[in-house]
């Protein structure tokens, strides 16, 4: 691991040989060049850390259910799930960090419609 910044000068190219598929020689002893993020050709690559963060929020029903529906307007019976959410990474592979409830809200203009108990 790196600290986050840019790395000048961090790679560089040379060929000590370079043949095609009859073995023969076409470069020896060259240096080559990097094409980095600043564009055009260098003689040395940089090289760019960024610190990992989070790209968004996914929230999901933590209890076997695909899909959150309110049934209450059609039997008048109270619909509650527990919902699961985790912070996505903004590098591929990374994972994800499950979020702290203090770190969370749920917001409706209807608060008798939407009552947050025991967040997980």
């Amino acid at each position: 691991s790196a600290a986050a910044g840019d790395y000048t000068s961090a790679l560089s190219v040379f060929v000590s040989d370079f043949v095609n598929e009859f073995s023969i020689e076409f470069v020896d002893d060259a240096d080559g060049v990097v094409y980095d993020a600043r564009g055009g050709s260098q003689s040395a690559g940089q090289v760019t850390v960024q610190t990992l963060g989070d790209a968004g929020i996914f929230a999901y029903a933590n209890d076997g259910t695909t899909e959150l529906l309110n049934s209450a307007p059609l039997d008048g019976e109270t619909v509650s799930s527990s919902i699961q959410a985790r912070a996505v990474k903004d590098f591929p592979g990374e994972g994800w960090d499950t979020l702290a409830t203090s770190s969370l809200s749920c917001n409706s203009s209807d608060s008798a419609a939407l009552a947050l108990v025991e967040c997980v």
